[in-house]
């Protein structure tokens, strides 16, 4: 017998359970500092808690970034920031997808002697200037994070974020049909030339 499909909404223990959190802990963080934006940006119904799988690719970021020392909310601000820059179509319920390739995977973080987080680029891996009072440098691996939640999820029935093509790979596949219909045309051409 064939099982129904879980909803598309997150539950809080769901998304818990995929970042390798608890329950208590992910409603501890939203209760304490949801007023400084610790809480999902999935559309709210049913008086439920819901997430997004943005939402818990942000979660299972922040809660690294926790276990390394930084505060939950700057943590889960930062982690928020990074998958609305790198994998903003994670936000949508109907149709999420993400592109986990090399250019995302990685994000780098600096630990300055005053006990400040310093941080490479939203965007993409790559390092800022290494601060020269920086004493801790991190590199972590916000891909494979977030996927291992994925994973998680898919476990519990949820089905997996389509893979999106990053922009150098879609514009060759569409060099690639654009050449390939070029040739189709010239070679109908000349049977047709050669017919006469």
């Amino acid at each position: 017998m064939e099982t129904a499909p879980r909803p598309k909404k997150i539950r809080p223990g769901e998304a818990a359970a995929a970042i390798g959190s608890t329950y208590s802990a992910v409603s501890r963080w939203i209760s304490r500092y949801g007023d400084r934006g610790v809480k999902p940006k999935a559309e709210q119904t049913d008086g439920w808690l819901e997430f997004s799988f943005g939402d818990v690719a942000a979660l299972a970021i922040t809660r690294y970034l926790v276990d390394l020392g930084m505060p939950a909310h700057g943590a889960f601000s930062v982690a928020m920031r990074i998958v609305e820059l790198r994998w903003p179509d994670l936000f949508s319920i109907d149709e999420p997808k993400w592109t986990p390739d090399k250019e995302t995977s990685h994000m780098f973080f600096f630990l300055n002697r005053e006990g400040n987080w310093d941080f490479g680029s939203f965007e993409r891996c790559e390092a800022a200037d290494v601060p020269q009072d920086s004493r801790a440098h991190i590199i972590l691996a916000v891909g494979p994070i977030v996927n291992d939640a994925f994973r998680a999820l898919e476990e519990m029935g949820h089905a997996r974020p389509a893979i999106k093509k990053a922009a150098a790979e879609q514009e060759r596949d569409e060099l690639a049909e654009s050449l390939a219909k070029q040739i189709k045309e010239n070679v109908s051409e000349r049977l047709r030339k050669d017919s006469r």
